[in-house]
């Protein structure tokens, strides 16, 4: 008996034995025993790598399953991971340590790489987002963009600002179009005010809890401490995706205060240097005048 066959084999057997588990923790070993026995009775054919490379296999399916996270974790996931480490996206918008278990793919006319710098003009729309993720059933996702760097002068510090909300984004490994779901806040684009440091703006793709619905969600993104950290220390939800472009200010943004939002454009430097010895008029001082 060849290894294909045997594997199929051994596959049969862990079915047979997970239908008469009833132990939960035996459960998951035996899903588990049987994905690997299915990926392994294909993965070394010489049909499987090429129906992978030209793009024509059925993702849902073990062994391309297996094919595409491992050419997220070997060759993609690292990079992803070295420039959110490299921007302070972790630790600023999520603790260190967040396993990527998703690809999120931007595309604003065209792919954004993570981390690229990316002028305002080319995102007063939204942009396409995919989702490139791992697992044969449908799971429901929230999709979110924050912008860390939001200034809060009435702080005199940045407070994260939600730009877009998603929910109810069902995906699984066979998912190719991209994200729809139930919006609870449109999209606001990006505008980096003057005199601000380059902003990180921050998409995170969260794993819903199974009892979460659309107002509960939207509770959760009201609240007036809200953040992406919230969401996962407080209401069980779980990133499995980070993708993230920089922006800073540049003529475009007085349009968006201007037409998008109807508002003075906010200017912000450094505070100016009072000299005591000048006055009012801006000529020096009498050492002797009254204060």
């Amino acid at each position: 008996m060849n290894i294909a066959k045997r594997k199929i084999q051994s596959a049969e057997e862990a079915k047979k034995a997970l239908e008469a588990s009833k132990d939960e923790a035996s459960k998951k070993e035996l899903e588990a025993e049987i994905f690997q026995n299915l990926v392994d009775s294909k993965l070394y054919q010489p049909s499987t790598k090429w129906l992978f490379e030209n793009n024509q296999c059925d993702t849902t399916e073990p062994v391309f399953m297996y094919l595409k996270k491992q050419k997220w974790l070997d060759e993609e996931s690292s990079l992803v991971e070295q420039r959110l480490t490299q921007m302070y996206i972790l630790p600023d918008v999520l603790p260190p340590g967040v396993v990527l278990d998703a690809k999120l793919n931007v595309d604003f006319g065209g792919e954004v790489f993570p981390g690229t710098k990316v002028d305002p003009a080319t995102t007063q729309t939204e942009p396409k987002i995919s989702i490139d993720c791992f697992h044969k059933e449908f799971k429901k996702y929230t999709l979110v963009m924050v912008d860390p760097d939001h200034p809060a002068p009435e702080i005199q510090n940045y407070r994260e600002k939600f730009h877009w909300a998603i929910c109810n984004i069902s995906v699984n490994a066979a998912s190719k179009e991209y994200v729809n779901g139930d919006v609870l806040l449109k999209y606001i684009p990006p505008h980096p005010a003057q005199g601000t440091k380059f902003h990180r703006y921050t998409f995170v793709l969260l794993e819903q809890p199974e009892d979460a619905t659309p107002s509960t969600i939207q509770q959760a993104l009201e609240a007036s401490d809200a953040t992406v950290r919230s969401l996962v220390e407080k209401h069980g939800f779980v990133a499995r995706g980070l993708h993230f472009f920089r922006a800073e200010w540049s003529p475009a943004v007085s349009a968006i205060y201007k037409d998008a939002f109807g508002i003075p454009e906010p200017v912000f430097g450094p505070r100016p240097i009072v000299d005591p010895r000048i006055g009012p008029d801006g000529r020096i001082r009498n050492k002797y005048h009254n204060a």
